[in-house]
This record gives structure tokens, sequence and C-alpha cells, in this order.
């Protein structure tokens, strides 16, 4: 069908169909993550404990870090609070260019949030498993469609 190479940028919209979130859907899994409450005394822990500890790793081995976790803990809250009424995390970021502590947060969040959704959409496949991806699991989805008409033309 294509002669040439060519690059298909395609919305977080046309993954849905695979189970993975829209944009919203994204928004609302990160200002979950970043909801970061860790209240050790008392057992309990809200948010993301994955990017709890990278922040914690990037306090505890970087000498240049000024405010400690707390300062990075701030910008999880502001990016926790701001995803309701925020277009997008991209947006958001662009919005606060140069706050190294909301960028690295929210990237760590938009990262535990991708990889989180891929696990459970129809597109996951672990090729350490040394099975073949079903194809089965996108039939009916554009995908397929997409597949056949870009393959047998």
């Amino acid at each position: 069908m294509f002669r040439t190479p060519i690059l298909f940028v395609i919305g977080a919209g046309a993954s849905q169909e695979a189970e993975l979130p829209t944009g919203s859907g994204i928004k609302k899994d990160i200002a979950l993550r970043l909801r970061i409450n860790a209240l050790y005394y008392s057992r309990k822990f809200d948010g993301d404990y994955v990017i709890y500890e990278a922040l914690r790793h990037k306090v505890m081995y970087n000498p240049d870090t000024r405010g400690g976790i707390e300062t990075y803990l701030a910008a999880a809250k502001q990016i926790n609070q701001a995803m309701p009424i925020s277009r997008s995390i991209d947006n958001f970021i662009d919005n606060h260019r140069g706050n190294d502590r909301i960028e690295l947060c929210a990237k760590l969040a938009i990262t535990q949030s991708i990889l989180a959704a891929e696990r459970n959409s129809k597109l996951y496949f672990d090729d350490r498993e040394k099975k073949n991806f079903e194809f089965t699991r996108v039939e009916g989805t554009w995908y397929n469609k997409f597949c056949k008409s870009s393959i047998y033309k």
C-alpha cells in the first residue's frame, strides 16, 4: 500500500479499543499515583510507591537536592490537584517548564501509568514467555483492519 516509509502519529483515543486509557484516563491515573501520602508510623501509604522510592533515592543520592523529599512531594501534590482542571499532563508540564521537580514527578507518573496500562491492555506481549502474540485479542479492532489493508494491497 505504501511505497515510501510513513510515520503515523495517532492520539491516545485511538488506543481505547485495546483497553488503553484516553488522555483523560491517563490524567486521572497520574493524579492518583501522585497523591503520595506516606505515613510510616501508621503503615498507610497512598499513591505510587515506586514513584515515592524513586524520589527518595533522588534526594538520598544527589547532594545538590535542596529542601529534601518534601519539595518533590509538594510538586507531586501540585500535579495531583491540578489534573482535574488541566487540559493534559503534557500541557501542565509545558506550563511549568523549568521546574525540575514538577517535570520529574510528572514524567515518573506518566511512565508508571503507561506501563500499567500496557500490561493490562489487549496489546500487551511479553516476549520472555516464548509465546507468539495472539492476534485474536485485537480481532474486530481498527488495528486488525488497518494491518490487513496495509499488508494485502
